[in-house]
């Protein structure tokens, strides 16, 4: 449903918009309620924040003797769902292992932030809700960063400091990702595996950079088919049942693997290519599978046409 409501000024510079009140009351929102601002270029997606709508999940953390594996249980306790992270540790000789494990983990999340310091412990919060966007959507913003980077591959314009960044966002979403699709009640497990499968290919791209530098132009051809096939990807809308089209462009990738392998081409950037392959080709088969998966389903006499 679309609905169209006016800006009203509240004071010299703030502009509100006052919320369905259907809407508000099915979520069961009170004044006060936090809400979640997914901001796009071209949109505001308002999402009620975890702790308004649903108990708060909270995960102890407590960290006995070394803080090394600090920065991991975060990660997956964000992943998992936890709202509330409270991280515990009785020696104070500690404190700046175990700072510096929990802003690394903030940098490699989206929506986490330290809300309490005590001498003996430190709470995090995840100001993200675990709807706050559709595994599709994440998706889609994934594809789209690894287009980017190959692009600036191709071209060679852009350092590996800018890659990186990019490839660190990349990272940021997936785990965002995850920890929506376990919300879930029906977790979705080839999406996970396509995520991961995108992600992997986004690792390797910045080793390619490296390797590939001014002879570029031996591959040039190859990495603007394997962009294309990207580019598919990221128009792709799930549920369209293009089965034919998504074989086609597997099809088109393993020729690019056989014709690199048949070129006088340094091992080294043979090896990166064709990882970088693998795992974008693992990506198309997962969407098949999820295509497929999705016309059973509709299909009453479970009958598949190829």
């Amino acid at each position: 449903m679309i609905e169209q409501r006016r800006l009203v000024r509240l004071g010299r510079s703030t502009l509100v918009v006052s919320l369905p009140a259907d809407w508000v009351k099915k979520k069961g929102l009170k004044a006060g309620d936090v809400l979640t601002l997914v901001i796009d270029e071209n949109f505001i997606k308002i999402v009620p924040h975890a702790s308004s709508t649903s108990s708060t999940t909270t995960v102890v953390i407590k960290v006995v003797k070394r803080a090394e594996g600090l920065y991991r249980a975060i990660i997956a306790s964000y992943i998992a769902g936890a709202d509330m992270i409270r991280v515990e540790f009785e020696d104070s000789s500690l404190l700046l292992q175990v700072m510096k494990q929990i802003k690394m983990a903030i940098n490699h999340l989206i929506g986490l932030e330290v809300v309490e310091q005590k001498p003996n412990y430190i709470v995090l919060q995840a100001f993200i809700g675990t709807a706050a966007q559709e595994p599709e959507e994440l998706m889609k913003r994934i594809v789209g960063l690894i287009a980017l980077m190959l692009d600036q591959l191709i071209k060679g314009e852009v350092g590996e400091e800018y890659l990186d960044e990019l490839e660190s966002e990349i990272d940021k979403l997936y785990r965002l990702a995850l920890r929506t699709i376990n919300a879930s009640p029906e977790p979705d497990v080839l999406m996970v595996n396509l995520l991961t499968s995108l992600e992997t290919a986004s690792d390797t791209l910045i080793p390619m950079a490296k390797v590939i530098k001014e002879k570029r132009k031996e591959v040039l051809d190859i990495l603007n088919i394997v962009l294309e096939t990207i580019n598919f990807l990221l128009s792709y809308e799930k549920g369209s049942n293009k089965i034919d089209e998504i074989d086609e462009k597997i099809s088109v990738l393993e020729m690019m693997e056989g014709e690199l392998e048949k070129r006088e081409t340094d091992e080294k950037i043979k090896y990166r290519i064709l990882l970088f392959i693998h795992n974008l080709k693992n990506a198309l088969l997962m969407l098949h599978n999820m295509e497929i998966v999705e016309t059973i389903r509709k299909s009453r006499d479970k009958v598949l046409v190829i």
